[in-house]
């Protein structure tokens, strides 16, 4: 792990997703501050979970669709949320959506995959202890979240901000 200032790659990850988006007909819209948000994280892994909730919510979003990917930076934490006006998950398998090779019900949408990403995403998020949760309503969209704990950018060896819980 190495000190990664999220605001930057997640707006790199949407800035390349973006494309993607307009070629659906979708809008992609991105919200963060302007400051740094730093984790201590592995910056192949976390463009890569970043990466998986973008796909998921261009595949499931129908064309004129919006995505909205926020970064709130609390002075501990810096929680990221990719909210979809897609498809939804049924409440059925919202239990299951990040095992593996679970996938919403095919015949409801053109959507390739093998049921992997989110499963790759959950593992992802757990290596760098940030609960990846998810919200969703059939036919209104989905809202997966991860919270991740900031470092103090000022320590080389990123030493932990954490809550007092």
């Amino acid at each position: 792990f190495e000190p990664v200032d999220l605001t930057e790659l997640v707006a790199d990850v949407c800035a390349r997703f973006r494309p993607l988006a307009q070629a659906k007909d979708q809008t992609v819209a991105a919200r963060s501050g302007n400051a740094p948000a730093w984790i201590s994280g592995d910056r192949s892994g976390l463009r890569r979970l970043v990466s998986v909730l973008l796909d998921n919510a261009i595949k499931y979003t129908p064309a004129r669709g919006r995505i909205e990917v926020a970064l709130t930076v609390t002075s501990l934490r810096a929680v990221l949320a990719v909210r979809d006006s897609g498809i939804g998950i049924p409440e059925t398998l919202l239990p299951r959506i990040f095992d593996r090779f679970v996938r919403a019900d095919p015949s409801r949408g053109e959507v390739n995959g093998t049921g992997l990403g989110l499963a790759i995403a959950k593992w992802i998020a757990d290596t760098h202890d940030a609960p990846l949760t998810v919200r969703s309503s059939e036919l209104e969209g989905s809202v997966f979240t991860a919270e991740f704990h900031l470092i103090a950018p000022s320590v080389g060896n990123a030493t932990l901000l954490r809550d007092a819980e």
